[in-house]
Protein backbone atom coordinates (compact mmCIF):
# COMPACT_ATOMS: atom_id res chain seq x y z
CA UNK A 1 0.00 0.00 0.00
CA UNK A 2 2.74 2.48 0.76
CA UNK A 3 4.14 1.64 -2.80
CA UNK A 4 1.15 2.41 -4.54
CA UNK A 5 0.54 5.76 -2.63
CA UNK A 6 3.51 6.89 -3.28
CA UNK A 7 3.81 5.83 -6.19
CA UNK A 8 0.29 8.20 -6.95
CA UNK A 9 1.54 10.95 -5.21
CA UNK A 10 4.52 11.04 -7.21
CA UNK A 11 2.30 10.76 -10.50
CA UNK A 12 0.86 13.87 -9.02
CA UNK A 13 3.61 15.27 -8.19
CA UNK A 14 5.16 16.37 -11.40
CA UNK A 15 2.47 17.85 -13.15
CA UNK A 16 1.91 20.30 -10.06
CA UNK A 17 5.71 21.43 -10.33
CA UNK A 18 5.10 22.46 -13.65
CA UNK A 19 1.82 24.10 -12.67
CA UNK A 20 3.78 26.27 -9.53
CA UNK A 21 6.44 26.97 -12.23
CA UNK A 22 3.58 28.81 -14.83
CA UNK A 23 2.35 30.72 -11.88
CA UNK A 24 5.41 31.43 -10.08
CA UNK A 25 4.85 35.61 -11.49
CA UNK A 26 1.53 35.57 -9.06
CA UNK A 27 2.57 33.47 -5.89
CA UNK A 28 6.08 32.06 -5.44
CA UNK A 29 5.96 28.25 -3.60
CA UNK A 30 9.52 27.18 -2.58
CA UNK A 31 10.69 24.02 -1.33
CA UNK A 32 13.23 22.89 1.10
CA UNK A 33 14.19 19.96 2.36
CA UNK A 34 16.04 21.19 5.73
CA UNK A 35 19.23 19.26 7.00
CA UNK A 36 17.06 17.29 10.15
CA UNK A 37 19.82 14.52 10.87
CA UNK A 38 22.56 16.32 12.76
CA UNK A 39 21.86 18.64 15.14
CA UNK A 40 24.94 21.19 13.66
CA UNK A 41 23.02 20.94 10.38
CA UNK A 42 19.47 21.44 11.44
CA UNK A 43 20.79 24.15 13.53
CA UNK A 44 23.21 26.33 11.60
CA UNK A 45 21.23 25.53 7.97
CA UNK A 46 18.80 26.83 8.81
CA UNK A 47 19.15 29.61 11.19
CA UNK A 48 21.20 31.29 8.12
CA UNK A 49 18.27 31.02 6.37
CA UNK A 50 15.60 32.50 8.65
CA UNK A 51 18.42 35.30 9.27
CA UNK A 52 19.14 35.63 5.54
CA UNK A 53 14.84 35.58 4.83
CA UNK A 54 14.62 38.51 7.68
CA UNK A 55 16.20 40.97 5.83
CA UNK A 56 14.86 40.37 2.30
CA UNK A 57 12.36 42.55 0.79
CA UNK A 58 10.52 40.70 -1.81
CA UNK A 59 7.44 42.25 -3.56
CA UNK A 60 5.44 38.92 -4.16
CA UNK A 61 4.70 36.56 -2.03
CA UNK A 62 6.42 33.69 -1.15
CA UNK A 63 5.62 30.67 1.20
CA UNK A 64 8.23 28.33 1.80
CA UNK A 65 7.00 24.55 2.40
CA UNK A 66 10.20 22.56 4.31
CA UNK A 67 10.13 18.85 4.40
CA UNK A 68 11.80 16.77 7.24
CA UNK A 69 12.45 13.32 8.72
CA UNK A 70 12.79 12.21 12.41
CA UNK A 71 15.15 15.25 13.58
CA UNK A 72 18.61 14.90 15.34
CA UNK A 73 16.76 17.54 18.22
CA UNK A 74 12.40 17.30 18.06
CA UNK A 75 12.24 20.61 19.89
CA UNK A 76 14.34 22.50 18.21
CA UNK A 77 12.12 21.17 14.92
CA UNK A 78 9.16 22.44 16.99
CA UNK A 79 10.94 25.83 17.61
CA UNK A 80 11.88 25.75 13.48
CA UNK A 81 7.86 24.91 13.25
CA UNK A 82 6.66 28.29 14.68
CA UNK A 83 8.82 30.15 11.91
CA UNK A 84 8.17 28.46 9.10
CA UNK A 85 5.97 25.63 7.38
CA UNK A 86 7.29 22.33 8.26
CA UNK A 87 5.98 18.79 6.78
CA UNK A 88 7.91 16.41 9.22
CA UNK A 89 6.83 13.27 7.31
CA UNK A 90 8.88 10.11 5.75
CA UNK A 91 6.69 9.22 2.63
CA UNK A 92 6.35 13.42 1.93
CA UNK A 93 10.20 13.47 1.95
CA UNK A 94 10.61 10.49 -0.40
CA UNK A 95 8.62 12.17 -2.77
CA UNK A 96 10.47 15.39 -2.76
CA UNK A 97 13.44 13.24 -3.66
CA UNK A 98 11.77 11.93 -6.19
CA UNK A 99 10.27 14.42 -7.87
CA UNK A 100 13.25 16.90 -7.41
CA UNK A 101 15.34 14.21 -9.09
CA UNK A 102 13.75 14.56 -12.33
CA UNK A 103 13.06 18.04 -12.35
CA UNK A 104 16.60 19.27 -10.83
CA UNK A 105 16.64 22.98 -12.41
CA UNK A 106 13.56 23.70 -11.12
CA UNK A 107 13.91 27.19 -9.62
CA UNK A 108 10.75 25.68 -7.04
CA UNK A 109 13.81 23.89 -4.70
CA UNK A 110 15.55 25.99 -2.88
CA UNK A 111 19.07 24.59 -0.66
CA UNK A 112 20.20 25.37 2.50
CA UNK A 113 24.18 25.84 2.38
CA UNK A 114 26.38 26.48 4.90
CA UNK A 115 30.32 27.14 4.08
CA UNK A 116 30.39 27.45 8.02
CA UNK A 117 32.18 31.59 7.00
CA UNK A 118 28.91 33.67 7.75
CA UNK A 119 30.80 35.48 10.23
CA UNK A 120 28.22 39.01 9.24
CA UNK A 121 25.06 37.25 9.86
CA UNK A 122 25.84 35.41 13.14
CA UNK A 123 27.32 38.07 14.96
CA UNK A 124 25.02 41.16 13.09
CA UNK A 125 21.27 39.39 12.59
CA UNK A 126 19.55 38.54 16.08
CA UNK A 127 18.26 34.90 16.73
CA UNK A 128 14.90 34.04 14.94
CA UNK A 129 14.07 31.29 17.34
CA UNK A 130 12.59 31.57 21.06
CA UNK A 131 10.70 29.74 23.44
CA UNK A 132 7.38 30.21 24.83
CA UNK A 133 6.50 31.23 28.20
CA UNK A 134 5.08 27.80 28.84
CA UNK A 135 8.14 26.12 27.54
CA UNK A 136 10.07 29.16 29.87
CA UNK A 137 8.29 27.02 32.63
CA UNK A 138 9.27 23.95 31.22
CA UNK A 139 12.85 25.23 31.63
CA UNK A 140 12.90 26.60 35.20
CA UNK A 141 11.58 23.20 36.37
CA UNK A 142 14.53 21.35 34.55
CA UNK A 143 16.16 23.73 36.16
CA UNK A 144 15.11 23.33 40.01
CA UNK A 145 15.41 19.06 39.31
CA UNK A 146 19.25 19.97 39.22
CA UNK A 147 19.38 21.94 42.59
CA UNK A 148 19.87 25.32 40.16
CA UNK A 149 18.04 28.28 41.19
CA UNK A 150 16.06 30.52 38.37
CA UNK A 151 18.80 33.21 39.04
CA UNK A 152 21.77 31.09 39.17
CA UNK A 153 24.61 31.32 36.51
CA UNK A 154 25.48 28.40 34.83
CA UNK A 155 27.46 27.30 31.94
CA UNK A 156 27.41 24.23 29.37
CA UNK A 157 30.68 22.01 28.21
CA UNK A 158 30.69 19.56 26.06
CA UNK A 159 33.44 17.39 24.19
CA UNK A 160 33.22 15.52 21.26
CA UNK A 161 33.61 11.74 20.86
CA UNK A 162 32.64 8.72 19.41
CA UNK A 163 29.41 7.43 21.03
CA UNK A 164 26.99 9.44 19.07
CA UNK A 165 28.08 8.72 15.43
CA UNK A 166 28.75 5.04 16.23
CA UNK A 167 24.91 4.07 17.79
CA UNK A 168 23.26 6.70 15.53
CA UNK A 169 24.84 6.08 12.87
CA UNK A 170 26.70 2.59 12.42
CA UNK A 171 26.75 1.87 9.19
CA UNK A 172 28.77 4.64 8.56
CA UNK A 173 32.66 5.43 8.26
CA UNK A 174 32.83 6.80 11.10
CA UNK A 175 36.01 7.00 11.18
CA UNK A 176 36.10 9.96 8.69
CA UNK A 177 35.89 12.44 11.46
CA UNK A 178 37.64 10.62 14.28
CA UNK A 179 40.15 13.74 13.80
CA UNK A 180 37.49 15.95 15.61
CA UNK A 181 36.83 13.76 19.13
CA UNK A 182 38.75 14.57 22.40
CA UNK A 183 38.88 13.89 26.12
CA UNK A 184 36.10 15.19 28.41
CA UNK A 185 38.27 15.21 31.03
CA UNK A 186 40.81 18.20 29.82
CA UNK A 187 37.84 20.54 30.28
CA UNK A 188 37.29 19.62 34.16
CA UNK A 189 40.00 22.44 35.40
CA UNK A 190 38.31 24.55 33.09
CA UNK A 191 34.52 23.80 34.75
CA UNK A 192 36.13 23.45 38.30
CA UNK A 193 37.46 27.18 37.81
CA UNK A 194 34.18 28.79 37.01
CA UNK A 195 32.19 26.37 39.93
CA UNK A 196 34.50 28.78 41.96
CA UNK A 197 32.75 31.70 40.78
CA UNK A 198 29.26 30.47 42.28
CA UNK A 199 28.66 29.22 38.74
CA UNK A 200 27.62 25.68 38.11
CA UNK A 201 28.59 23.73 35.14
CA UNK A 202 26.43 21.34 33.06
CA UNK A 203 27.87 18.53 30.89
CA UNK A 204 26.16 18.27 27.54
CA UNK A 205 26.00 15.96 24.85
CA UNK A 206 23.20 13.51 23.65
CA UNK A 207 25.52 10.05 23.76
CA UNK A 208 28.57 10.49 25.40
CA UNK A 209 31.29 7.42 25.99
CA UNK A 210 32.30 8.33 29.76
CA UNK A 211 30.43 10.06 33.04
CA UNK A 212 32.43 12.82 34.18
CA UNK A 213 34.19 11.73 37.72
CA UNK A 214 33.43 14.93 40.19
CA UNK A 215 32.98 14.93 43.61
CA UNK A 216 31.95 18.95 42.89
CA UNK A 217 28.01 19.27 43.49
CA UNK A 218 28.75 22.25 40.98
CA UNK A 219 29.36 19.97 38.30
CA UNK A 220 26.41 18.35 36.88
CA UNK A 221 26.34 15.06 34.07
CA UNK A 222 23.67 16.71 32.48
CA UNK A 223 24.19 14.48 29.29
CA UNK A 224 24.16 10.91 31.60
CA UNK A 225 21.44 11.76 34.16
CA UNK A 226 18.89 14.84 32.78
CA UNK A 227 19.24 14.91 29.41
CA UNK A 228 16.19 15.06 27.44
CA UNK A 229 15.71 17.55 23.52
CA UNK A 230 13.85 20.06 25.13
CA UNK A 231 16.45 20.80 27.93
CA UNK A 232 19.32 20.57 25.41
CA UNK A 233 18.21 23.68 23.84
CA UNK A 234 16.70 25.63 26.78
CA UNK A 235 20.07 25.01 28.73
CA UNK A 236 21.96 26.26 25.55
CA UNK A 237 20.10 29.28 25.18
CA UNK A 238 20.20 30.28 28.66
CA UNK A 239 23.81 29.47 29.77
CA UNK A 240 26.02 32.19 30.19
CA UNK A 241 28.27 30.76 27.78
CA UNK A 242 29.11 27.30 26.11
CA UNK A 243 32.51 25.60 26.49
CA UNK A 244 32.35 23.49 23.57
CA UNK A 245 35.59 21.09 22.18
CA UNK A 246 36.06 21.34 18.51
CA UNK A 247 33.11 23.15 16.27
CA UNK A 248 30.45 22.98 15.01
CA UNK A 249 28.50 19.92 16.38
CA UNK A 250 26.36 20.70 19.11
CA UNK A 251 27.36 24.05 19.68
CA UNK A 252 26.27 25.03 16.47
CA UNK A 253 23.04 25.21 18.22
CA UNK A 254 24.94 27.88 20.56
CA UNK A 255 25.22 30.11 17.31
CA UNK A 256 21.82 29.82 16.36
CA UNK A 257 20.68 31.10 19.80
CA UNK A 258 23.05 33.90 20.21
CA UNK A 259 25.06 32.26 23.43
CA UNK A 260 28.68 33.24 23.31
CA UNK A 261 31.13 30.14 22.57
CA UNK A 262 34.52 29.43 24.32
CA UNK A 263 35.83 26.72 21.58
CA UNK A 264 38.95 24.93 22.20
CA UNK A 265 40.40 22.19 20.46
CA UNK A 266 39.51 23.93 16.94
CA UNK A 267 40.21 21.17 13.59
CA UNK A 268 40.43 21.96 11.40
CA UNK A 269 41.59 25.76 11.82
CA UNK A 270 39.70 26.83 8.95
CA UNK A 271 36.42 26.14 10.99
CA UNK A 272 35.57 27.94 14.12
CA UNK A 273 32.64 29.48 15.43
CA UNK A 274 30.93 32.98 14.06
CA UNK A 275 30.08 35.02 16.16
CA UNK A 276 32.38 37.87 16.89
CA UNK A 277 31.83 37.12 20.79
CA UNK A 278 33.11 33.81 20.68
CA UNK A 279 36.74 32.87 21.42
CA UNK A 280 38.37 29.40 20.66
CA UNK A 281 42.04 27.80 20.73
CA UNK A 282 43.17 25.18 17.44
CA UNK A 283 44.53 21.81 17.99
CA UNK A 284 48.38 22.05 17.07
CA UNK A 285 49.70 19.29 14.31
CA UNK A 286 52.87 17.47 14.56
CA UNK A 287 55.54 15.72 11.71
CA UNK A 288 55.02 11.89 12.72
CA UNK A 289 58.58 12.29 10.53
CA UNK A 290 60.72 14.89 12.69
CA UNK A 291 57.91 14.94 16.16
CA UNK A 292 58.14 19.38 15.07
CA UNK A 293 54.88 21.20 16.24
CA UNK A 294 54.36 22.67 12.49
CA UNK A 295 53.32 26.08 12.29
CA UNK A 296 50.26 27.72 11.05
CA UNK A 297 51.13 29.20 8.53
CA UNK A 298 52.59 26.00 7.22
CA UNK A 299 49.19 24.11 7.62
CA UNK A 300 47.42 26.96 5.51
CA UNK A 301 49.92 26.65 3.04
CA UNK A 302 49.57 22.61 1.83
CA UNK A 303 45.91 22.98 2.47
CA UNK A 304 45.13 21.59 5.85
CA UNK A 305 43.06 24.21 7.18
CA UNK A 306 40.17 22.83 5.14
CA UNK A 307 40.63 19.34 6.00
CA UNK A 308 37.55 17.20 7.09
CA UNK A 309 38.56 13.25 6.86
CA UNK A 310 41.03 11.86 9.14
CA UNK A 311 42.87 10.04 6.43
CA UNK A 312 44.36 13.88 5.11
CA UNK A 313 45.88 13.92 8.07
CA UNK A 314 47.34 9.99 8.33
CA UNK A 315 48.18 10.48 4.38
CA UNK A 316 50.32 13.70 5.35
CA UNK A 317 52.10 12.35 8.31
CA UNK A 318 50.49 14.66 10.76
CA UNK A 319 49.32 13.55 14.24
CA UNK A 320 47.01 15.77 15.89
CA UNK A 321 47.49 17.06 19.34
CA UNK A 322 44.85 18.37 21.64
CA UNK A 323 44.60 21.84 24.00
CA UNK A 324 45.72 20.78 27.34
CA UNK A 325 44.09 21.21 30.49
CA UNK A 326 46.15 24.63 31.25
CA UNK A 327 45.31 25.77 27.92
CA UNK A 328 41.42 25.11 28.12
CA UNK A 329 41.50 26.95 31.71
CA UNK A 330 43.13 30.08 30.37
CA UNK A 331 40.79 30.20 27.47
CA UNK A 332 37.25 29.99 29.76
CA UNK A 333 38.82 32.17 31.97
CA UNK A 334 39.32 34.88 28.96
CA UNK A 335 35.49 34.15 28.15
CA UNK A 336 33.75 34.46 31.73
CA UNK A 337 36.24 37.89 32.18
CA UNK A 338 35.36 39.33 28.70
CA UNK A 339 31.48 38.46 29.84
CA UNK A 340 32.09 40.13 33.23
CA UNK A 341 33.49 42.86 31.87
CA UNK A 342 37.03 42.49 33.74
CA UNK A 343 39.26 41.18 30.69
CA UNK A 344 42.69 43.19 30.79
CA UNK A 345 44.70 42.78 27.46
CA UNK A 346 47.87 42.82 27.74
CA UNK A 347 49.78 44.93 25.48
CA UNK A 348 50.91 42.77 22.73
CA UNK A 349 47.54 40.63 22.48
CA UNK A 350 46.49 42.77 19.45
CA UNK A 351 49.22 43.06 17.38
CA UNK A 352 49.30 38.65 18.21
CA UNK A 353 45.79 39.00 17.11
CA UNK A 354 46.23 40.84 13.72
CA UNK A 355 49.12 38.35 13.29
CA UNK A 356 47.24 35.16 13.53
CA UNK A 357 44.36 36.98 11.51
CA UNK A 358 47.03 37.78 8.50
CA UNK A 359 47.65 34.35 8.22
CA UNK A 360 44.29 33.76 6.10
CA UNK A 361 44.82 35.94 3.56
CA UNK A 362 42.42 37.37 0.85
CA UNK A 363 40.70 34.46 -0.81
CA UNK A 364 40.91 32.12 1.90
CA UNK A 365 37.75 30.49 3.39
CA UNK A 366 37.41 32.54 6.41
CA UNK A 367 39.47 36.04 5.44
CA UNK A 368 38.33 38.37 7.99
CA UNK A 369 36.90 36.22 10.63
CA UNK A 370 35.30 37.71 13.33
CA UNK A 371 35.90 35.79 16.49
CA UNK A 372 38.65 35.97 18.95
CA UNK A 373 41.38 33.39 19.30
CA UNK A 374 42.31 32.95 23.03
CA UNK A 375 45.29 35.83 24.03
CA UNK A 376 46.89 33.11 26.49
CA UNK A 377 47.22 30.81 23.86
CA UNK A 378 48.94 33.29 21.40
CA UNK A 379 51.36 34.73 23.94
CA UNK A 380 52.87 31.11 24.47
CA UNK A 381 52.50 30.23 20.71
CA UNK A 382 54.18 33.13 19.00
CA UNK A 383 56.71 30.52 17.34
CA UNK A 384 53.80 28.91 15.45
CA UNK A 385 52.39 32.11 13.65
CA UNK A 386 55.79 32.09 11.69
Amino acid sequence: MKTILLSILYFFGLPIIYILEKIDWIIRIRFIRLHYKRIGHLSTNTELYLRRRSLSKQKRLQIDMCISGKPANHQLLKMIKRKIIVLENNIILKIYHKVKEKTPNSKLWIELPMNTNEFYEFSNIPPQLSFTSSEHNIGKSILKSMNIKENDKFICFHARDKSYMEKLFPNQDNQKHIYRNSKIKNCIPAVEFITKSNIWALRMGAIVENPIISKNPKIIDYATNHRSDFGDIFLIKHCKFFLSSTYPGIAAAASMLGTPIASPNIIPIGVIPLNKKDLFIPMKYKDTKTNNIISYKEVIRIGGDRWSDTQNYIDNGIELIENTPEEILEVTKEMNERLNGTWISNPIDEELQQMYRNLFVKGNHIYNFTPRIGADFLRKNQNLLN
